[in-house]
C-alpha cells in the first residue's frame, strides 16, 4: 500500500482505481487485526475451559460461537469486495504494463508496483480467491449451498453457516458426549 501512495503520481489517469485498490488495501490491514485479536480471545476461551474448570459450559460455547461468526462474517465479506474490486487493480495492473507511460526511473518502479499488485491480484490470487469463496459457500458435506457464488450478503451467510453449525452440533457432537 505505501509503495502505491508512495508513487500514485505514476498513476494520474487511474485516480479512482487507486482509490479503490488503497480501500481494500486497509480494509484487509484492519481486519487482519481483528482477525488475530479472534485468535487470542479463542485461545484465552481454550485456556480458561483446559486450565480452569474442565467443562464447556453454555456460556462458554456461545462466546465462543460469536468470535466464530465475527471471525466468519469479516473474511467472507472481505473475499467478496476483493473480488468485486479486482477490475479495478487489472486497470492499474494493464496501465503499469505499458511501459510508453513511463520514464526509465519511472519504469523501474511501475514493475516493482507490478509485482507487488500481480501477487496480490495476478491470475493465481483470483483463482486463491474464488476457490476461497467456493470454500465458504459449501456445506459441511461438500456441496455448494448457493448457486452462484457470492450471492449471500454477509449476514444472510452467517445466519445459514451457523443454523448448518448448530444443526450438526445438536445431531453430531452432543449426541457422542450423551452416548460415549
Amino acid at each position: 500500500m505505501e509503495l502505491l501512495l508512495k508513487n500514485r503520481h505514476l498513476l494520474k489517469p487511474l485516480q479512482s482505481s487507486i482509490d479503490i485498490v488503497i480501500d481494500i488495501l486497509t480494509l484487509q490491514a484492519k481486519n487482519t487485526e481483528r482477525i488475530n485479536q479472534i485468535y487470542q480471545d479463542l485461545l484465552e476461551l481454550d485456556q480458561r475451559i483446559h486450565t480452569g474448570t474442565k467443562v464447556l459450559t453454555e456460556k462458554l460455547w456461545q462466546k465462543g460461537r460469536n468470535l466464530i461468526k465475527d471471525y466468519d462474517a469479516l473474511v467472507y465479506s472481505e473475499v467478496k469486495q476483493v473480488i468485486y474490486n479486482i477490475p479495478e487493480a487489472e486497470k492499474i495492473m494493464s496501465y503499469l504494463n505499458e511501459r510508453s507511460h513511463f520514464s526509465f526511473i519511472d519504469g523501474f518502479k511501475a514493475r516493482k508496483i507490478l509485482r507487488k499488485m500481480e501477487r496480490l491480484y495476478g491470475a493465481e490470487a483470483k483463482q486463491d480467491l474464488q476457490n476461497s469463496l467456493e470454500g465458504f459457500e459449501k456445506d459441511f458435506q461438500g456441496n455448494f449451498f448457493t448457486k452462484t457464488r457470492g450471492e449471500l450478503s454477509t449476514d444472510e451467510y452467517v445466519q445459514f453457516i451457523h443454523q448448518m453449525a448448530e444443526y450438526e452440533y445438536k445431531k453430531n457432537l452432543l449426541e457422542i458426549c450423551r452416548n460415549p
